[in-house]
């Protein structure tokens, strides 16, 4: 299945929006988040290209019931 989402600006996002942790969520992660929306708790898997992959992504899609592939291209201290 498929879903697509046109993302002009990233200003439709608000930069304010946070988790729970405090961290702001990636542009990406919030745009993913929409798009997954449907498919929540469905277990199914998630391939993203470059503008959606991060650490935060993976984590966001696990908390969301879902799996994810994807190549993170910058390591972070987060990533195990």
């Amino acid at each position: 299945m498929m879903r697509l989402k046109i993302v002009k600006e990233e200003e439709n996002y608000s930069s304010t929006d946070t988790e729970e942790e405090g961290a702001v969520m990636l542009h990406g992660v919030k745009v993913l988040k929409e798009l997954i929306g449907p498919w929540t708790g469905s277990g199914r898997l998630v391939c993203t290209d470059s503008y959606f992959v991060s650490v935060q992504a993976a984590e966001v899609l696990e908390q969301e019931g879902l799996k994810f592939i994807g190549v993170v291209k910058t390591v972070t201290k987060c990533f195990q």
